[in-house]
């Protein structure tokens, strides 16, 4: 899971919660390890799938977050049941993804990647964007 240099991680570790990041990609990871060091924020940060991850922690979590992750990865469906797995019991578990609708083409490809080069050209696929149903039909799926 993308890290965004743990922004997300270190605003929850300031409200008190006991926080573990993960990332499959390492380059996020150091340069999240980085900066809540340098801030002396205690987050445990990994390199790691959320399906092997969760291994070790089933169970565990009271929150789960997976944001801006399921339209990157091979298996959206594996990734939202590691990551439903490692939910306590009446665990909150927060997803987003984008939409795939003409819209979200327009901002999240043609503006972000090809107009303002905000991100990479090549960072997403329309095909792999998720319609809010097929959402909920993974979950439902999976309970």
């Amino acid at each position: 899971m993308w890290m965004w240099g743990g922004l997300l991680a270190e605003a929850l570790y300031d409200l008190g919660a006991e926080v573990d990041g993960i990332d499959a990609a390492g380059p996020g990871i150091e340069v999240a390890r980085i900066h809540a060091e340098r801030e002396d924020k205690q987050i445990n940060y990994a390199t790691a799938q959320a399906e092997d991850f969760c291994i070790d922690k089933e169970g565990y979590y009271d929150v789960v977050t997976c944001l801006e992750v399921l339209e990157h990865v091979p298996s959206p469906a594996s990734l939202v049941g590691a990551c439903s797995k490692m939910l306590k019991k009446n665990g909150l578990l927060f997803l987003s993804t984008i939409n795939r609708n003409p819209r979200s083409w327009i901002t999240a490809i043609v503006g972000a990647e090809y107009i303002f080069s905000i991100l990479p050209k090549g960072t997403h696929e329309f095909e792999k964007f998720i319609k809010p149903l097929s959402l909920v039909n993974i979950w439902k799926m999976l309970q």
